[in-house]
């Protein structure tokens, strides 16, 4: 009996943490980094996760933007509507995985709503780091 409720334990315990995504912990500053054609832009994610859904602020480019999204496991989904320097929204989609404890990884569709990709960026690369980035590594607002 004592086995069985130990199994049982552990079973529950075992689910929960999937449930949170998998002890993952993603709350506080992160470094993005979107890698362009053109070159990199560098800006900075502050997250809040509340078990597998991801609430925060994007501060860069086209910003300050809310930031919402999910982790399941190591797959991470956010999304945020950052403005251009003539006003028109442009629907950043970032979706990878979290590569170690200290690296978030994947592809960023970038999309102007009812029109073809932004500026031709359409799916590019990212990578985010926590921390926030160097001050002179931030774009101007």
């Amino acid at each position: 009996m004592r086995t069985i409720l130990t199994l049982l334990l552990l079973l529950t315990t075992g689910l929960a943490a999937g449930a949170r995504g998998a002890g993952t912990e993603l709350s506080g500053p992160w470094t993005l980094t979107i890698h362009y054609a053109e070159g990199d832009q560098v800006a900075w994610l502050e997250l809040t996760q509340t078990g597998t859904r991801i609430t925060g602020e994007y501060h860069g480019l086209g910003g300050p933007a809310d930031v919402t999204g999910t982790v399941e496991a190591t797959n991470v989904s956010l999304r945020m509507a950052v403005t251009t320097t003539t006003g028109d929204p442009i629907d950043v989609k970032l979706t990878g995985i979290l590569r170690t404890p200290s690296r978030m990884e994947g592809t960023a569709r970038i999309e102007a709503p009812g029109g073809p990709p932004a500026a031709t960026r359409g799916v590019v690369k990212w990578n985010a780091v926590p921390g926030r980035p160097e001050p002179s590594k931030t774009p101007p607002r």
